[in-house]
């Protein structure tokens, strides 16, 4: 998802997009996996980037939420390819009212509603056609591209609401980018690329000091995907449980244990680190208590 700066290379100030992914873990908490700055996107680019989170340990995607560039779905299936591809339906409302008249973006924007906001796939798929007889002729171009990419543009029908209102837009990444706007509002060019990256970075750690805790109903979330992809997160699953037991002998309250950071969390290193040292400590003084009295804390 870009968000766009002026950065001096080679004696002049070019245009240059940054670009955020940003991830929601199995604990349902938000992870930024990567930052990068490019001064135009394409397939090719994006390969390079999921080639580098999978080297990185980003073992699987279940469901990747993107834009409508020409070839990502295809490029995410390379790497990942049982991946579920939702294509952002603010991003295609967006592409879609640049190609239609101001005095009709109103009437339009009602018919789109009932498409995107349909009960089922056949539901939305019927409220596709009313627009397509009423706006064929007039925005053919609008139509064709809603069908050419329907089924990616879909896939968040085949899910219960709680998992449809995570993945079928990219709400979450445009508050991040909120967040990081009002940092860099204040600031004109930037002499190089690292300058840019670095103020990114400070605005991430400080969006990133708000995502303590899970997303609402995570729990309850989280048992529907089991379900839908039973026998391919089981593995992961159980490794967190893993991840969050005590293993100190008599102890006995469940307590996260000091775990290295993954290799695809570079960008919040520093943060992550803290936290886990500190829960580390708080543990440790829990488990001595636990020793000498020679009964388990409550």
């Amino acid at each position: 998802m870009p968000s766009n700066y002026q950065v001096k290379d080679q004696g002049h100030y070019q245009n240059k997009a940054a670009y955020t992914i940003l991830a929601l873990n199995l604990e349902g908490k938000k992870e930024v996996l990567g930052l990068y700055l490019f001064e135009s996107e394409g397939a090719n680019l994006w390969l390079g980037v999921m080639t580098e989170l999978q080297n990185r340990g980003v073992e699987d995607i279940l469901i990747a939420s993107v834009d409508g560039l020409t070839g990502f779905p295809e490029v995410i299936h390379t790497i990942y390819p049982q991946t579920d591809i939702q294509i952002c339906v603010g991003h295609q409302i967006r592409d879609s009212l640049r190609y239609v008249a101001t005095k009709h973006r109103k009437e339009f924007l009602v018919d789109l509603k009932r498409v995107y906001r349909g009960l089922n796939k056949n539901a939305a798929e019927a409220a596709l056609d009313e627009p397509e007889q009423v706006w064929g002729n007039k925005y053919p171009i609008v139509i064709k591209s809603w069908r050419t990419k329907w089924d990616n543009l879909s896939t968040d029908f085949r899910y219960p609401e709680p998992i449809r209102k995570v993945i079928y837009t990219s709400n979450s990444l445009e508050a991040v980018h909120r967040q990081i706007r009002k940092l860099m509002k204040t600031k004109g060019g930037f002499p190089n690329d690292n300058s840019v990256l670095k103020l990114l970075y400070m605005g991430i750690q400080n969006a990133s000091n708000k995502w303590t805790m899970p997303i609402q109903n995570w729990n309850l979330t989280l048992s529907q995907p089991a379900i839908f992809f039973e026998g391919w997160i089981d593995g992961a699953l159980a490794r967190l449980v893993e991840q969050r037991k005590c293993h100190r002998p008599r102890c006995g309250r469940r307590f996260h244990r000091p775990v290295e950071v993954a290799p695809y969390m570079k960008m919040s290193t520093k943060y992550t680190l803290t936290g886990a040292l500190s829960s580390h400590r708080e543990h440790s003084q829990h488990c001595r208590g636990s020793t000498r009295s020679g009964q388990p804390s409550e």
